[in-house]
């Protein structure tokens, strides 16, 4: 989740004036202990529903695997239903189905009242600021839904425009159309003149080959966003860089403790009111269909299958993929990792050569057979300071 360069350190002024879209002030904790989120239309209670039925109440064919996550939800929302999806991989979601999961908060409740008090009132000052800044929507999740019914989540999603005023803001490089260049030479693609001969090395993946990205990119500016190539606004932001918003805001969140000002949210965590701050993966990553017949149903599943496991040591490492996942940081880490260790094979080859060239002519060696003869160790002292 990284970004080109060090972006500005800026602060967020506290106005107490405003609240994000869909959120009531008047919120009440629910059975389940989520903020309350206010529709602008009345839509159905939430209940699980198969997306098979959506499918058959629409009129509209089903997706292929892989391929209708999107269109389901469309067809969910289009129903008026706000869909519980029995599938694992939709938990990256709030429980509408449709916002994205970004980034979680969790903590416990403690033990000790007089902790815990302190613990609840920095947690309320730090919501309280997160949500008068009107740049995420939060839902929150008790502990009577977590597995171990001791952890609270506080789940954070960053909305379409704060994705687009802070990718200005943090200088992310985005794909520009075509018509946008002021250049009138076509660009050709090269030809692989060794294309006819098998690479072992190569990875062969229909689903690494569409990550290739053609689009000639430049730092985002809100100001020309008509020439950025934005086909979907889902897929125009990878996970890591939705990630790298909602990380700059909660660490830039200034809030009221003691009658001082505190900054973010990692120094709740090292004062303990909360207990962690992370992302999340894009769905589960077991994948045990092959990809010739079966489509994964995001980029981690093709990952775990393509480059990290035993069986693709020997493969080149599909970095932009890696760098697409995990962002920048970690893309150019495994680019030099997998670089030094090519640098090193010929000098493990030269090392091996050496190692049997000993081995081989040690009977033959003149000085190994003097130091090692039993018969001469008495005349040929290793120490000439020694009294024998």
């Amino acid at each position: 989740m990284a970004y080109q360069q060090e972006p500005p350190q800026i602060g967020f002024k506290n106005t107490r004036t405003s609240r994000p879209l869909g959120f009531d002030d008047n919120t009440e904790s629910s059975g389940t202990g989520r903020i309350g989120f206010k529709s602008s239309e009345n839509p159905r209670p939430v209940e699980s529903v198969s997306m098979e039925s959506l499918h058959k109440e629409s009129g509209r064919p089903q997706s292929p695997a892989g391929e209708g996550r999107k269109k389901d939800r469309d067809i969910a929302s289009a129903s008026g239903v706000h869909t519980k999806v029995d599938n694992k991989a939709n938990s990256v979601y709030f429980n509408d189905g449709q916002r994205r999961i970004d980034w979680v908060l969790t903590y416990k409740i403690s033990d000790e009242p007089e902790k815990e008090h302190k613990n609840s009132e920095r947690r309320k000052a730090f919501m309280d600021s997160l949500l008068d800044i009107n740049k995420v929507e939060i839902e929150e999740q008790s502990a009577e839904d977590s597995i171990d019914k001791s952890t609270n989540y506080i789940k954070i999603h960053v909305p379409w425009k704060t994705l687009l005023e802070y990718a200005e803001i943090m200088k992310f490089n985005m794909p520009i159309k075509e018509s946008a260049l002021n250049n009138d030479h076509e660009f050709i693609e090269p030809e692989d003149t060794c294309k006819s001969f098998p690479n072992p090395f190569e990875l062969n993946s229909p689903y690494l080959e569409k990550d290739y990205n053609p689009h000639f990119t430049c730092v985002f500016k809100n100001a020309a966003i008509h020439n950025f190539l934005i086909e979907d606004r889902d897929a125009f932001f990878t996970s890591a860089q939705r990630s790298a918003v909602a990380d700059y805001i909660i660490k830039r969140v200034d809030y009221e403790e003691g009658g001082r000002k505190k900054f973010g949210a990692y120094r709740l965590i090292s004062k303990g009111a909360f207990d962690k701050s992370f992302p999340l993966h894009d769905g589960i990553y077991e994948f045990n269909e092959s990809l010739l017949t079966h489509s994964p149903d995001n980029d981690r599943q093709v990952l775990r299958r393509e480059w990290a496991r035993p069986g693709r040591w020997y493969k080149f490492q599909p970095l932009d993929l890696v760098r697409k996942y995990f962002g920048e940081k970690i893309g150019i880490y495994f680019a030099w990792l997998g670089f030094y260790t090519g640098m090193l094979i010929p000098a493990s080859i030269l090392g091996v050569l050496c190692f049997f060239y000993g081995l081989f002519t040690i009977g033959s060696n003149t000085t190994a057979n003097e130091v090692c003869n039993a018969s001469l160790r008495k005349l040929f002292y290793m120490c000439p300071l020694c009294d024998e």
